[in-house]
């Protein structure tokens, strides 16, 4: 009876404490909605097929091919049953996860998802929040912070650190009010793009986001940062990566145009410079650019062929 007696108050405070809640994730052609969902750590999360042949992958990111690095992976087979469950995962570990559909380009489609689990012990006071809001149609935290986000271009952050003014002085910061809906919730960080190798001669501190412009020392200990060449206007330009059209000159020594090659005419140019001189002793029959195209007037500071009237080619550049 002490046993029965004791199994019985274990299971009634272990549930109370530990309730489980079931969420339901649609997914479809090319969606998964809702695409975030906040739910609490022990929570269960099914996926139903609304048409269409998908999986759910949090394991590895589809598109870029690295780790989602979510707190745990998860993945499921693909299949095309209409209504029927993709996929059921209890999250046991708190924390973001982020996750696509592996199938096809779906995931580069727009088909992709997040889900943050609380850790057991957070609190939404849903009744203050439906005490002071009510009157406006906002009954709990998720709804609050949805209106802050949608009506007034809030961000998630600035929704959690907002204190009511000037509507209502709340006495304090709807994160402390809406614990679990604002848990994990972190100020964004502005995207700064530079150079974030740490021993590039261009090193950018405070850059975020790496744009490809890690440049090198040369011979004469000059920095050379990487660059953009245009082929129509025969000119460069100082890019990011990602924006050059033309032929990106930058680091990789593996590329037949990078910085250190004999196609780069700023390299070693601080120490050594190279002028178009005349020869008495042989002609000028031809010029050409590093494309083969035939020039008449040598652009300042690129490299061009002479070839010769005795079949002899030299490479020249005139630096301004």
């Amino acid at each position: 009876m002490k046993n029965f007696t004791f199994f019985f108050l274990f299971s009634f405070i272990f549930g109370v404490s530990f309730s489980q809640e079931t969420h339901y994730v649609n997914a479809g052609s090319f969606y998964y909605s809702p695409s975030d969902l906040t739910i609490n750590q022990g929570d269960i999360v099914v996926w139903i097929n609304d048409g269409g042949f998908h999986d759910v992958n949090g394991d590895i990111n589809t598109i870029t091919g690295e780790s989602f690095n979510n707190p745990e992976a998860f993945d499921s087979d693909a299949m095309n049953t209409v209504g029927g469950e993709i996929y059921t995962h209890t999250f046991n570990v708190p924390g973001f996860y982020n996750y696509d559909c592996s199938v096809g380009q779906h995931a580069s489609m727009g088909m992709v998802g997040s889900i943050t689990v609380n850790e057991q012990g957070c609190e939404d006071d849903d009744s203050f929040i439906e005490a002071n809001f009510g009157d406006f149609f906002i009954n709990d935290c998720s709804s609050l912070i949805d209106f802050l986000i949608t009506s007034y271009d809030y961000s998630e952050y600035q929704a959690c650190n907002w204190d009511g003014l000037p509507m209502i002085d709340l006495g304090m910061l709807i994160s402390d009010i809406c614990e679990c809906s604002c848990q994990g919730v972190s100020e964004p960080v502005e995207e700064v793009f530079g150079c974030t190798d740490e021993v590039a001669c261009n090193y950018n501190p405070d850059a975020t986001i790496d744009n490809g412009t890690c440049g090198l020392i040369d011979d004469c200990g000059d920095c050379q940062v990487p660059y953009c060449y245009d082929l129509g206007t025969n000119s460069v330009s100082y890019i990011n990566q990602s924006e050059c059209l033309g032929i990106w000159v930058g680091n990789d020594s593996s590329d037949e145009y990078w910085l250190g090659s004999l196609w780069n005419p700023y390299w070693n140019s601080g120490c050594n410079t190279y002028i178009l001189v005349n020869q008495n002793s042989k002609k000028v029959i031809l010029m050409k650019d590093i494309l083969g195209r035939s020039i008449f007037d040598p652009i300042y500071n690129l490299p061009f062929f002479i070839i010769y009237n005795d079949g002899t080619v030299s490479k020249s550049m005139i630096i301004k």
